[in-house]
């Protein structure tokens, strides 16, 4: 973002409605682009650890599943705080950012207080949360900020699918678990790739994909 977003908003920084549309732009690709892994990692977490760690590490898995609602919140409100830097406000953002460290390390503190090294993770959803709700305020009145139609619509499909995983976790194990977070992380893969191509204008059909598939393997 810093390399490319962050340049093309500077340009357009004044004129508020191509600044909004800019923004909702960068947080539409972001989502299509990251959720797909948000929810991979999610329903597949334990796997996750395993592979990268080993299985004495298993004890991070709830503390990663935590994180992970919170990086979904982390990419859908990343983009807002360049609103900020490119209207030249650089001492509301440094005031935020401030505001967001203090109440992280509060969180953590609370966190680990009440449920251990577990709190570590609901401290960092729990900083997104007051974070999305922060900078989405304040762009708001710097800008008149709204989300797109969009932005919305990706938001109500992917929000329900991440808590449907997460809450699921606790109902079904083994091959259900599993079964149900690949079907749902290839379902919103498939989605999301068909969006992305339609945005960028590339020709994109299930009998292509296919064809690719097969060719390749």
């Amino acid at each position: 973002m810093g390399a490319d977003f962050y340049p093309r908003l500077t340009v357009v920084a004044q004129d508020n409605e191509a600044c909004n549309r800019l923004v909702n732009e960068q947080t539409e690709v972001g989502l299509l682009v990251a959720v797909p892994g948000v929810i991979a990692t999610l329903g597949f977490a334990p796997f996750i650890i395993e592979i990268f760690y080993s299985s004495k590490f298993l004890i991070a898995v709830e503390i990663l599943r935590w994180q992970i609602l919170g990086v979904f919140l982390r990419v859908s409100c990343w983009p807002l705080g360049f609103i900020l830097l490119a209207k030249g406000n650089g001492k509301l953002f440094v005031i935020s950012e401030s505001i967001s460290n203090m109440v992280h390390v509060f969180l953590i503190w609370m966190g680990i207080s009440i449920f251990g090294l577990v709190g570590t993770g609901i401290a960092f959803f729990v900083l997104y949360v007051f974070v999305w709700i922060l900078i989405y305020l304040i762009v708001k009145k710097v800008s008149g900020f709204t989300w797109s139609v969009a932005n919305k619509y990706l938001g109500l499909i992917f929000l329900p699918i991440l808590l449907t995983i997460f809450i699921s976790n606790f109902f079904l194990k083994g091959i259900w678990y599993l079964g149900l977070s690949g079907l749902l992380t290839a379902v919103v893969g498939f989605y999301c790739l068909r969006r992305l191509c339609t945005i960028t204008g590339l020709n994109f059909d299930v009998s292509s994909f296919l064809k690719l598939v097969r060719k390749k393997s």
